[in-house]
């Protein structure tokens, strides 16, 4: 449970400052020079996929902090592992996870039915810090976990258990992990297209120019620049994506804080819904 000053923590990064998602968000939305390191945070999600804690709400994280001479930036400090490897049976539990509306009602098995439905304790920082993420990404983050997750490692650990309950429940453990390390990559697969779906983009407190493109091939392309204290938009966008009509339906884009600078531009019809929401009244639209 790491708190504040790490910077004798290996473990931690030797990070300066690790702090709650709350005050996380706070320091996002306040300026667009904070950033999540998304790779780390789908490959943490990955492993929550793996070990099966479903139950990642915003206060089972910590961010480590991470300074540079541009930006800062704030890595994951999964906590509270108290789902992990949870025994959900019975007929009554079963006949209720069957249910689309509650499929995070199930147990540690070989598998996993409707994986985003089953993560949906974790969608409200999954939409804020993987939507940047796109498919390639989510793979090379699984393959890297597999990897990792060989089976002599997976043997090894589960057999620091107490050797009493180890012989109850061990090599049980032992053989559903490897299961689910081998199904990674759909999880993976599956994890994405649900989140695809609907994509959140945010803004900051800061002025920001935001570029929408309607490409060819019912895609569409959003890119998010800084502009600085004189005006000038820096070239390098902070954000950028590009979307296919085929994973995503919704797009909503949050110009938050002060003027924002809309473009939009590209083929006049598209498939994916785009939707910009200005909760002041303040930004600037542009149809080009």
């Amino acid at each position: 449970r790491p708190d504040e000053d790490q910077q004798s923590a290996e473990n931690f990064g030797y990070s300066h400052n690790v702090i709650g998602s709350e005050k996380l968000l706070e320091k996002i939305y306040d300026e667009n020079d904070n950033y999540v390191d998304q790779p780390s945070f789908v490959r943490a999600r990955l492993f929550d996929i793996f070990i099966g804690d479903w139950g990642r709400h915003p206060d089972n994280w910590r961010w480590a902090e991470f300074k540079n001479e541009k930006h800062n930036l704030y890595r994951p400090v999964p906590r509270d592992r108290d789902q992990a490897y949870s025994k959900i049976d019975g007929l009554y539990p079963n006949l209720v996870g069957s249910l689309p509306s509650r499929s995070e009602i199930q147990g540690f098995n070989y598998t996993i039915k409707r994986v985003g439905r089953w993560n949906l304790a974790g969608r409200p920082l999954d939409q804020k810090f993987l939507n940047e993420m796109e498919l390639d990404e989510w793979i090379t983050q699984a393959k890297e976990l597999q990897r990792v997750l060989t089976d002599s490692l997976i043997e090894s650990s589960i057999r620091f258990m107490p050797p009493a309950l180890f012989a109850i429940s061990g090599e049980e453990i032992i053989a559903k992990l490897k299961s689910r390390r081998n199904d990674l990559q759909r999880y993976a697969k599956e994890h994405y297209e649900y989140l695809a779906k609907t994509v959140t983009i945010l803004g900051s407190e800061r002025t920001e120019k935001i570029e929408i493109t309607a490409l060819p091939g019912k895609k569409v392309a959003v890119d998010v620049f800084k502009i600085n204290k004189y005006g000038n938009i820096i070239d390098t966008p902070f954000y950028s994506r590009r979307f296919n009509a085929e994973e995503t339906k919704d797009i909503f884009i949050y110009g938050l804080g002060k003027r924002d600078i809309i473009s939009v531009s590209g083929e006049k019809k598209n498939k994916i819904h785009v939707r910009n929401i200005d909760p002041q009244d303040k930004d600037s639209i542009y149809l080009i």
